[in-house]
């Protein structure tokens, strides 16, 4: 997306110039990103969303990203304009079919499901194993871990031999179902954050996030184990 579809974007929009300066505009081929230094940005956007979306249909934008401190906040597309923030406060039940049956290995193109997936569901990028994407369910599991733990828990909950494995097959098979394996979880024991065993069966794939070599997981079943570290 060129820098001029950018600027028409912002002018269509009327975003106050005492806000630009706390927005980072980034694009890829599908989309354009919003990355909101304060809620306030956040929440501008929000509320101007029938204006938002009246921009995006005149400019042929397909669909927009909205991150909050970097953190995922809202995916708008021209194809649910309707539904625009249904995803945002209900969440989406699917069977372990439907949830197989997911084109993981596009993401971008289906953000608002994964967002609304009552199960866990994380982006990573593979090279330096940082969250890139993560739903409301993730932090729920994560006993409302903030968003740098989580953003940085890869390496902090995952066993250094069993994830490097676990790579190597996602790059080399591209989408793993119902993959079993053993994991950490952050739970809070008062004031201490500790990690916690679990068994976990999990839907992978591998993608592009970004432009970023990527693996999605979705956490289908994750049980608790007796370790405690």
């Amino acid at each position: 997306m060129d820098s001029q579809t950018v600027k028409q974007f912002i002018k269509l929009c009327k975003i106050p110039s005492a806000h630009l300066d706390q927005i980072k505009l980034l694009s890829n081929n599908s989309a354009l990103i919003l990355d909101c230094l304060s809620s306030d940005v956040a929440s501008w956007l929000v509320i101007n969303q029938e204006l938002i979306v009246m921009s995006m249909e005149e400019l042929l934008i397909p669909s927009i990203i909205v991150k909050l401190n970097g953190g995922f906040f809202w995916k708008e597309s021209l194809s649910n304009c309707p539904n625009t923030f249904e995803s945002m406060t209900s969440t989406l039940q699917l069977s372990d079919a439907e949830m197989d049956n997911l084109d993981l290995s596009h993401p971008d193109q289906i953000l608002n499901t994964l967002y609304s997936l009552e199960s866990p569901v994380y982006i990573t990028g593979m090279d330096e194993e940082q969250t890139l994407f993560y739903n409301p369910a993730v932090q729920q599991a994560l006993s409302h871990a903030s968003d740098e733990r989580i953003r940085n828990c890869s390496l902090a909950l995952n066993y250094p031999d069993e994830l490097r494995h676990r790579n190597d097959l996602i790059k080399k098979d591209k989408n793993i179902p119902n993959y079993e394996f053993k994991a950490l979880r952050w739970v809070k024991d008062g004031e201490i954050w500790r990690r916690r065993e679990m068994e976990f069966v999990s839907n992978f794939a591998f993608c592009e996030y970004l432009g970023i070599p990527a693996r999605v997981c979705i956490h289908k079943n994750a049980t608790p184990l007796t370790k405690i570290f």
